[in-house]
Order: structure tokens, then sequence, then C-alpha cells
């Protein structure tokens, strides 16, 4: 059960899956050339997502500890990292000032979202699954709608970078 394992990325290039109760290792991955900026689980927890420094997003196998597929970004690495809601793309916020949307199985890029000005920093769904909250560098936050890949709304306050937001339990609040 993904919900009693922790995935942990670094900067000497690998990422450790953990178990919770026990405080042990389980498992290491290599394969990446630069360091580990984010992961993420898949919706089962039976795979996870690595973006790296190396310009490469990674799909893993958790219970093999294989490489299932490498995704090559041309200019700008990506820095965070999110499945959709039904595993089938994946979003990532780049060390450029967009996002990409990526079809998982054809390994293409499929769309940019395009809005922020700076690296986003996180990228985070509503319980719903039908919205999406990226934080920039930019010193803003945006909506966006997940089918239409369309911001919604910008939210700009922020006198620094912003690294993180969430959506109240409600979703009537980004936090």
């Amino acid at each position: 059960n993904y919900e009693e394992k922790l995935l942990s990325g670094s900067g000497d290039k690998t990422i450790k899956l953990w178990d919770l109760h026990t405080k042990k290792l389980i498992k290491t991955f290599e394969g990446h050339r630069g360091l580990i900026f984010n992961i993420t689980f898949n919706q089962d927890g039976t795979e996870f997502l690595s973006a790296s420094w190396d310009a490469t997003v990674k799909r893993w196998d958790v219970e093999t500890g294989k490489c299932l597929a490498t995704y090559n970004f041309d200019k700008f690495s990506p820095f965070s990292i999110s499945y959709t809601p039904n595993d089938l793309y994946f979003l990532t916020g780049t060390l450029g000032k967009k996002m990409e949307l990526w079809e998982m199985d054809t390994k293409e890029k499929v769309k940019d979202w395009v809005g922020h000005s700076h690296i986003t920093q996180s990228l985070v769904w509503n319980k719903s699954k039908s919205k999406i909250i990226s934080a920039s560098w930019d010193y803003s936050l945006r909506l966006w709608d997940w089918k239409t890949g369309l911001q919604v709304q910008k939210f700009k306050g922020h006198t620094q970078k912003v690294h993180k937001a969430i959506f109240s339990t409600d979703e009537k609040k980004i936090i």
C-alpha cells in the first residue's frame, strides 16, 4: 500500500522508497543524471514519476524498481510534476515559463499551458480533480481548468517567490 510508503528524491540523483512503519529503506531507484526536483505517485501507488535537472521525467514501477519510460524535455528541465486525475497524462512546471502536458503512452507533449513568467514550483489538484493550482517564482498563483488547460484565475499579491499552495477542505479557498 503506497499510503504506508514514502518516496524521497535527492541531489545524489537517486530516489528512495521507505516504509513509514519500520522506517527502513525498501528500495533505491537509479537512472537520473541530475538532481531530483520532484516525485509523485500515480492514483493507486503502483508507479511514480520523477522530475530531474537532467531535463527528463522518468516513469517507474514501484514493485520492480524498473524505469518504464523516459520523457525528454527540449530546453528546460521539469521542476514540478503531477499525474492527471486519470493517470493517462502528466503535467509539469518547467524551469522555463510554461507548464507542459504530456501523454504517458505515446511519450509526446500534448500541450503547453502558458501564463507564468518564471519557474512553476508546485502543482496541486482540487479534490474533485477538475482544477489545478500552480505556484510560481513570478510571485503568483494561477488556477487552471484541467479539461481545457486554460487559466481561470490569477492571484497576485506576494512580494517573493511562491513555493506552494493548497485548496481548503471545502475547496472554497486557496491557502
